[in-house]
């Protein structure tokens, strides 16, 4: 019986000698979803403006008649993306790992969408007969071959239960400086967090040649940047010390959305890394603890806010700033709309209705928040997401009551036992189910 798949195989594996080529290639396909592709054509496309990068560049496609079944690319030590507009790129997956090995590239990460992603990790754990697990976030696959890195002295290696004493001591240092406390002793807490992440292989190690960690090296702010460049291979990273360094960075219009308060420290300069932001164009979010921040000032706050503004507190940070209004008012409604008048800006009343004001009077009450959504750092979540909605040009209030409904919609399909990072991983599956009812 003649096979019925046979016609839909790969039947031609193209390697690209540059990205320009490359774009020409694969943009008639996948610039028809370029939101979801936007990491293979934007790194692309920043290949073509600098052609000095087209030496450690690669890139490649598969296709067969029906046309182009699987885009890769790969430039210097960068993740290798991989894109298609078909669900099942099982047969293509091959032809990538044998282009792949002819140009001598060995990537230790790989990113893609779910369901094509796992096919060609597959493959990569077939060949290689080592584990590939999923890290980080956002269907980020770590193939784990642990080596030196490319012009460092010293070596990484993933860390051991032998190695809790001193995890446990870097988390507790790290939390200790990121809140402006020190710890007076180990918490049992950060001993349990240690031993979690160890048992899951999630802890890597820099040894030259002892065991370092970052923690006690650097100024915090360069210390979490530092973290952040090491852990998070799909997002860019960018130092700035400071709020005349901040007023530097958003001077370049391409950075048009801010978040600031997770973490941040209640303290004057918080004050004005706040001012800085505020006093540039782009959208800006203020949570946590740069709205903590001006407990002993709101109207100082308050006069340097304008419409492109959301403003995300609890029901204690709202106190703070906006003092005597939930008990003034007759609802917690009526207290967030009021404070969006004072504000002059949208301002999320988190909580189990968390409600959604703009100074023009408009209001939302989210409905579908879960009770396990009540956990440390789903609040940081929502902030980012917010951020990010405003950053893809959303209006603000609009920005803001979307990202509540996916935070809760998010959570919702995780179900009991929820934290923080799990939100991450389930906004995909939200953002699909609405996209097939549109």
């Amino acid at each position: 019986m003649p096979d019925e798949r046979a016609d839909l195989r790969p039947v031609n594996a193209l390697v690209y000698p540059t990205a320009s080529v490359f774009l020409d290639a694969v943009r008639p396909t996948l610039g028809t979803h370029e939101a979801e592709h936007h990491l293979v054509l934007g790194i692309a496309e920043s290949v073509s403006a600098d052609p000095s990068s087209e030496a450690d560049f690669f890139a490649m496609a598969v296709e067969d008649h029906l046309g182009l079944a699987l885009a890769a690319i790969m430039t210097g030590s960068r993740p290798l993306l991989v894109a298609s507009d078909r669900a099942d790129v099982t047969e293509s997956a091959p032809l990538l790992w044998d282009e792949l090995e002819k140009a001598g590239r060995a990537p230790t990460h790989v990113i893609g969408a779910v369901g094509q992603i796992e096919s060609v990790v597959q493959e990569w754990t077939r060949r290689r007969g080592r584990v590939a697990r999923l890290a980080m976030r956002q269907r980020v696959y770590k193939l784990v071959e642990v080596g030196p890195l490319p012009s460092v002295s010293g070596r990484l290696r993933i860390a051991t239960t032998d190695d809790v004493d001193l995890v446990t001591a870097w988390i507790t240092a790290f939390e200790a400086e990121a809140l402006g406390s020190v710890a007076a002793v180990v918490s049992s807490s950060a001993r349990v967090i240690a031993e979690r992440r160890l048992a899951a292989g999630e802890v890597f190690l820099w040894c030259d040649p002892e065991p370092r960690t970052m923690a006690g090296s650097a100024r915090p702010t360069k210390r979490a940047v530092a973290v952040n460049a090491a852990h998070l291979t799909a997002i860019m990273v960018k130092p700035f010390d400071g709020a005349k360094d901040l007023s530097a960075l958003l001077s370049d219009r391409r950075f048009n959305a801010i978040l600031l308060g997770p973490g941040l420290g209640v303290s004057d300069a918080t004050q004005d890394l706040v001012a800085a932001a505020l006093g540039s164009s782009a959208a800006v979010v203020l949570d946590a603890d740069a709205l903590t921040s001006f407990a002993e000032n709101p109207a100082g706050l308050f006069a340097q806010l304008r419409a492109r503004c959301v403003l995300t507190p609890h029901e204690g940070e709202f106190g703070r700033i906006f003092p005597g209004l939930l008990s003034k008012g007759p609802t917690r409604l009526d207290a967030a709309r009021e404070a969006a008048l004072s504000a002059r800006c949208v301002v999320v009343l988190k909580g189990p209705d968390t409600i959604i004001a703009a100074p023009d009077g408009r209001a939302a009450i989210n409905a579908n928040a879960p009770p396990w959504l009540a956990t440390a750092g789903t609040g940081d979540v929502l902030a980012g997401m917010i951020t990010g909605l405003l950053a893809q040009g959303m209006e603000p209030f609009d920005a803001a009551a979307a990202a509540v409904w996916l935070h809760g919609e998010a959570a919702t399909r995780f179900g009991v036992g929820l934290i923080a990072e799990d939100l991450p991983d389930h906004l995909p599956n939200v953002l699909r189910s609405l996209r097939s009812i549109t």
